[in-house]
């Protein structure tokens, strides 16, 4: 049992210097600003937004040992408390079958067409990485999308284009 507080009382001590860490980078960045060369409001929130939330992050998944999952599938998947929608299991021991993406995104097909809908007047993406040349449909989402990890542009391998990858 002692064990168990101890181990609660260093959480609770990373937590508080995490939180200490960012009240002093914010007043660190508003001193070290110049009037001319202060950023914008919303310059300065999105900049302590994003240290919060790198905070945050790391004292959810290095502290309190939470496995990271993408912001956009918090909620669904209530903060990585329920792997069944990817992995059909309760407790994971292997990768997710990308099967079970079309349980939310459709089929292949489906992420394709929609992606040429969004993207039909857009000049700087022309080529549907959702329907490839080498590939059609067939592509498994993991090549490219990572839930746990960051994901990765799998074309770029030995084309030479840019695609931003959720």
């Amino acid at each position: 049992m002692k064990m168990k507080s101890n181990s609660k009382r260093f959480r609770v001590l990373i937590i508080g210097l995490c939180v200490g860490v960012i009240a002093l980078l914010g007043g660190v960045i508003a001193a070290h600003s110049t009037e001319q060369d202060k950023p914008t409001v919303a310059a300065q929130t999105l900049q302590k937004h994003a240290v919060k939330e790198a905070v945050l992050e790391f004292v959810s998944h290095k502290v309190l040992g939470r496995v990271p999952l993408k912001d956009y599938h918090h909620k669904i998947h209530q903060n990585g408390e329920n792997c069944e929608l990817c992995h059909g299991v309760k407790n994971p021991t292997a990768p997710a079958n990308t099967k079970y993406c079309a349980n939310c995104h459709g089929t292949p097909k489906d992420v394709s067409d929609l992606w040429e809908k969004l993207h039909k007047d857009d000049k700087d993406h022309t080529i549907n990485p959702h329907n490839s040349p080498h590939w059609g449909t067939d592509m498994p989402c993991d090549m490219c999308h990572r839930e746990h990890e960051k994901s990765q542009f799998y074309c770029k391998t030995c084309h030479h284009f840019e695609y931003k990858v959720p």
